[in-house]
């Protein structure tokens, strides 16, 4: 049981590592195209 509770933390922080990344790239992107 406790194995499969620090999994499911850790996908909850992976997930939320690449949601981060990804905004950060959109945003970089975008103000490169406007500015």
């Amino acid at each position: 049981m406790r194995v499969g509770v620090v999994v499911a933390e850790v996908e909850v922080k992976v997930v939320e590592v690449e949601v981060e990344v990804g905004v950060r790239v959109v945003v970089e992107f975008e103000t490169r195209i406007w500015f």
